[in-house]
């Protein structure tokens, strides 16, 4: 036998449900990155490059695309199932959200992530992140439910198994507002958005 290796490369966008260009101009994730730099808050420490990252963006995509078949496929034809909404803007800001699930009532969102991190630690603290981006996502489709579904890769280490873990999640309005008005301020002291720039509605 002759075992002859070879690299494989892999474009993320391939698996990727959701994949219309994204609009140049100010977008959330951009947002709550700057934020986390800011207080000193490194998401890639080892510092790996692109054609690393771009494989964990590819499990990302695989995960999507995995729970839209399993939630849609025992649904019937005439109840709406997951809607993937593509590109929403809210008071200059970008954001893309994973889903909505206009089968429930009222409607849901969806949100899929896929961490490396072990699920014992404490899911907010640990991914102060992902529920700003999952407030935001809210406050601009006016929801305050929300449904977090969780592919942990290591589990919780004992043992390192991947283990899947849903989180129905309930935002008051307050927490909304506030997480908004948090993201809009930082957007304004870099210049990205104007500093006299009302709210106004969430065009989908």
């Amino acid at each position: 036998m002759k075992l002859t290796p070879f690299d494989l490369q892999i474009d993320s966008k391939l698996f990727s449900s959701d994949n219309r260009t994204r609009t140049p101009s100010v977008h959330l994730t951009d947002i709550i990155k700057d934020i986390e730099k800011s207080i000193g808050h490194d998401r890639n420490p080892r510092a790996m490059g692109d054609e690393k990252l771009e494989l964990y963006r590819t499990v990302g995509f695989l995960w999507e695309d995995v729970l839209t078949r399993v939630i849609n496929q025992e649904r019937s034809w005439a109840v709406p199932g997951l809607v993937r909404v593509g590109e929403i803007e809210q008071d200059g800001i970008w954001m893309t959200p994973d889903a909505v699930d206009f089968a429930q009532d009222p409607p849901v969102r969806e949100e899929w992530k896929v961490t490396w991190r072990s699920m014992a630690r404490d899911l907010e603290s640990e991914n102060w992140h992902w529920f700003v981006q999952c407030k935001a996502y809210c406050h601009a489709l006016k929801l305050t439910r929300a449904n977090l579904r969780i592919l942990y890769i290591n589990g919780d280490y004992r043992p390192t198994v991947p283990k899947s873990q849903g989180y129905a999640i309930e935002f008051n309005q307050r927490e909304l507002e506030e997480n908004w008005s948090m993201c809009l301020q930082h957007a304004r002291s870099r210049g990205w958005l104007a500093k006299d720039s009302l709210p106004k509605s969430s065009a989908i």
